[in-house]
């Protein structure tokens, strides 16, 4: 018999037996076909995985191939080496995930994949849908306008993710990779790798951007995150926590000058008073709207950090922490 280490793959031999197997082993030089099939509803990625398989007779005698399989259910010949699809996001490499009306938009590294039951299956947008690169790193969902931080610019799509319009160096945006994107009051803020901090009023159609040392913003373009709230807009810089009380216009920023953890600030989420960046060195915590900090977990990469129902998510190289912070 056929059998595998993945429990999902379902391995039926024909209903004639295999003259090429002697003993329960294959002969040398010689095939056997099986169908392999799988349940439908695992039929979703193109995402590819390695399974190992064995022919097994008496539970002793062993003929170890390594097979991929593409397409269920279908024919295939053993010992051939094929493909096999893995069920799931577009990519395991997965940046960022947003929820929206029971939706899941999960931001990968092989595209956007969009579940609307609650994960059990994905559909799939990639650069074949128009979107500007492959290579996703943020999504945001706001009015029912999805926005999606590229490789290669921010793809914004009004109809569901059926179409897309890319903003790039064309459309007085920017080529630089997208990091992190957040919407209030229809306002647009996108962090952007070397682009800087870019801000549209007007749904994307113009920009103006925040750039190192420019009304007192950070000395680096390297902006991996933004938050705001009312007037109150926050960016998680390579140079430090740039903080603006007025919509992003003028700006102070904050450093280990300042009592940061680091300067190298990946992510930032706040909540009135309260500031939480997310640092190469700990998470950075100021109570009084930046003007003192004190940092936590020191010798810890806080990847982001962000609050809900009054609890703290702090991604880390370490692992996922949560702290109830009572708010």
């Amino acid at each position: 018999m056929l059998v595998t280490s993945d429990n999902h793959l379902k391995v039926i031999p024909f209903l004639s037996s295999c003259k090429n197997l002697i003993d329960g082993l294959l002969r040398a030089g010689k095939s056997c076909q099986y169908i392999l099939d799988l349940t439908p509803e695992e039929i979703i990625s193109s995402t590819e995985i390695e399974a190992s398989m064995w022919i097994m007779a008496d539970r002793t005698k062993t003929v170890l191939k390594m097979l991929n399989v593409s397409f269920y259910p279908s024919f295939y010949t053993i010992p051939q080496n094929l493909k096999k699809t893995h069920a799931g996001v577009a990519n395991n490499f997965v940046r960022e995930v947003f929820v929206a009306d029971n939706t899941i938009y999960a931001a990968t590294s092989g595209g956007l994949s969009i579940s609307t039951d609650g994960g059990e299956s994905w559909i799939y947008k990639t650069t074949v849908n128009n979107l500007g690169n492959n290579a996703t790193k943020a999504v945001f969902v706001a009015d029912n306008i999805i926005y999606v931080g590229t490789d290669h610019g921010l793809s914004i799509s009004k109809d569901n993710g059926l179409s897309w319009q890319t903003k790039t160096s064309a459309n007085d945006f920017t080529n630089a990779p997208v990091e992190d994107v957040y919407i209030l009051d229809s306002i647009i803020y996108t962090a952007t790798n070397g682009g800087g901090l870019l801000i549209s009023k007007d749904g994307g159609e113009s920009w103006y951007a925040q750039r190192s040392l420019i009304n007192g913003f950070s000395g680096s373009d390297n902006v991996y995150g933004v938050f705001a709230s009312g007037s109150n807009v926050y960016a998680a810089t390579y140079g430090g926590l740039s903080i603006s009380v007025d919509g992003g216009e003028n700006w102070t920023n904050k450093t280990t000058f300042n009592g940061m953890g680091s300067n190298f600030v990946n992510g930032v989420f706040a909540s009135g008073d309260t500031i939480y960046a997310a640092t190469f060195n700990g998470l950075s915590v100021s109570l009084d709207h930046g003007n003192n900090w004190t940092t936590y977990l020191e010798n810890y990469t806080v990847h982001n950090v962000t609050e809900a129902n009054g609890v703290l998510y702090i991604s880390t190289n370490k692992g996922l922490l949560t702290h109830t912070t009572g708010h």
